[in-house]
C-alpha cells in the first residue's frame, strides 16, 4: 500500500475501530499526521515570531486562532482508530494500546496527590519509576507497530496475505493462526523439481558426441510427439499396455 492510499483508506476509516490495518498503511499515515503536526507547529511559531517582532503584547489565544489544536482534534480519532486497528493485525485487542500509553499518564497524578503527603524522595522516586515505566510501555507499543502481520485470518477479520505462508506474529494470533493457509484447495498440477535440470548435467559428456546429440534430439522429438501432439508411444499398445 502506497502512501496516497493509506491516507485515504485511513481517512475512509476515520472512526473505524474493527478490522485490521497493515503495517504500511499504519506508517504511511504516521507519517502523514507528523508532517502536518510539524507543519501546524512551524505555523504557529511563525504566528508568535511575527507578534513578538511587531512589539505586540497581547495575542489572540482563542483555540481557533491556532492551527495546533485544530490537528490535534481533526487527528485525534484516526489516530486512535488506526492503532487499534494495527494492534488487531497482529492479533492483539485494541485495549493495549490503553494499557500501554495512557494508563501510565493516569498513574501520574495519583502519584502527585498521593506523595503530597509522603517525603520528598519517596514522591520523588515514584515519579520518577512512572517516568521509566511510561517510557517502557512507550517502546513496547512502538515495537507492536512495526510487528509483521498475522498473514493468517484471525478473530479481527481475514489476513491480507492468505496466499503466503503464516507470518512472523502467529504466536499472537490465537487457535486458528496454526492453520495459515491451509483451507485452501489442494493444488493439482504437477510438482516442479529443481533438481531434474541439475540431473542433465552428468550427461554433458555424452551429448557432446554426435551420436549422443542425435539421440538427445531423437529424445525431445518423441517428447513433444507425446506431450504436445498427444501421440501414443512406439511400444504402446491400443489399450494403453505397453508391449
Amino acid at each position: 500500500m502506497g502512501p496516497i492510499e493509506a491516507v485515504q483508506t485511513a481517512f475512509l476509516k476515520y472512526a473505524r475501530f474493527r478490522g485490521r490495518a497493515s503495517r504500511a498503511e499504519y506508517w504511511w499515515f504516521m507519517l502523514f499526521y507528523m508532517a502536518l503536526w510539524v507543519g501546524a507547529v512551524a505555523a504557529d511559531a511563525q504566528k508568535v515570531y511575527s507578534a513578538y517582532q511587531s512589539g505586540q503584547i497581547v495575542m489572540d489565544m482563542r483555540i481557533a486562532s491556532w492551527w495546533t489544536p485544530w490537528v490535534s482534534i481533526l487527528m485525534f480519532i484516526p489516530l486512535h482508530s488506526i492503532s487499534v486497528r494495527r494492534l488487531h493485525d497482529v492479533g492483539l485487542s485494541g485495549w493495549w494500546m490503553f494499557g500501554l500509553l495512557y494508563l501510565p499518564a493516569f498513574l501520574f497524578p495519583v502519584a502527585i496527590i498521593g506523595g503530597a503527603s509522603q517525603p520528598v524522595a519517596t514522591a520523588g522516586g515514584a515519579l520518577i519509576g512512572l517516568q521509566i515505566l511510561s517510557a517502557l510501555t512507550s517502546l513496547v507499543f512502538f515495537i507492536l507497530m512495526m510487528w509483521p502481520t498475522q498473514r493468517c485470518d484471525n478473530r479481527h477479520g481475514p489476513g491480507p496475505y492468505e496466499h503466503h505462508p503464516v507470518g512472523g506474529a502467529n504466536f499472537m494470533a490465537g487457535p486458528n493462526a496454526a492453520q495459515g493457509d491451509r483451507k485452501a484447495a489442494p493444488s493439482t498440477s504437477a510438482k516442479h523439481d529443481p533438481w531434474a535440470a541439475y540431473l542433465q548435467l552428468d550427461k554433458a559428456d555424452v551429448y557432446a558426441t554426435p551420436e549422443g546429440q542425435a539421440a538427445r534430439k531423437a529424445e525431445v522429438n518423441s517428447l513433444y510427439r507425446q506431450k504436445i501432439l498427444g501421440e501414443k508411444p512406439a511400444d504402446t499398445l491400443d489399450d494403453g499396455q505397453t508391449a
